[in-house]
């Protein structure tokens, strides 16, 4: 503002020395032709409006040094209040990121502590090779990796299925277990919670390897299916576990 007042006032300073130096050019050229003003009259007149010429540069300069500063606080004044600004938006962001953090973290915190492994209850299959308890498809979820299901094979639709002990259970995660040896019966199998594909078996499954598939799902069960669909393909594997929350 004082910067700004002090161009202002420098302005009206040249305004009058232009006055003055205009009626001094002006006098200095009337006597310029007047015989009665003397040669030395005429040089004296002619200097002052030297002088006032000078003068009037001075103050135009001075106006000008004025209006760059007026220019200059200005800029810096909105600098700073650009930069008050950028601050005060940091902070609200920072204390709406702190919060959405927090909140995330809490949230994750929770869910992490909720994830467990899911109990089953009934464990059914389309059928089981030769009936023997070896190869039963409660083997599927025993925990052991050393035992086994595996499917007698000849029928078409055929599958390997656990209910869920909870009804609708939150599904995140699903882990199975190849067997050791014919593991191949395992190929392009297909891993469902409820109605929804959570998951494939590679082409080529490799033996006694644990196959992790993540998955967001509700169901009351679990479901494997052959990788074809017709009377040759088997299906076998060592374990599986599924985990979520209920």
């Amino acid at each position: 503002m004082e910067t700004a007042d002090g161009a202002k006032a420098a302005g009206e300073l040249v305004k009058k020395q232009k006055e003055t130096y205009d009626a001094a050019v002006a006098l200095a050229k009337k006597t310029a032709t007047d015989r009665t003003v003397s040669a030395e009259e005429r040089t004296k007149l002619t200097a002052a409006a030297n002088t006032e010429q000078k003068k009037l540069l001075a103050l135009t300069t001075g106006v000008k040094q004025e209006e760059q500063r007026a220019f200059d606080a200005k800029i810096l004044a909105k600098k700073k209040e650009q930069e008050i600004i950028d601050k005060a938006n940091r902070v609200i962001l920072d204390k709406t990121a702190k919060a959405k953090i927090y909140k995330d973290l809490k949230k994750v915190t929770f869910v992490a502590q909720s994830i467990k492994k899911v109990k089953f209850g009934e464990i059914t299959a389309t059928s089981y090779w030769g009936k023997r308890e070896d190869h039963h498809p409660r083997n599927g979820v025993d925990g052991n990796r050393e035992t086994y299901f595996a499917l007698q094979g000849g029928e078409k639709d055929a599958f390997w299925m656990a209910k869920f002990a909870v009804p609708r259970t939150q599904v995140t995660r699903i882990k199975i277990t190849s067997r050791n040896g014919w593991e191949y019966e395992a190929n392009n199998a297909k891993i469902f919670i409820g109605e929804k594909l959570c998951g494939t078996m590679p082409a080529k499954v490799e033996r006694s390897k644990v196959y992790t598939f993540d998955c967001e799902a509700v169901g009351d069960f679990v479901k494997i299916m052959t990788g074809r669909n017709d009377k040759d393909q088997k299906l076998t594997f060592a374990n599986l576990e599924v985990y979520g929350t209920d």
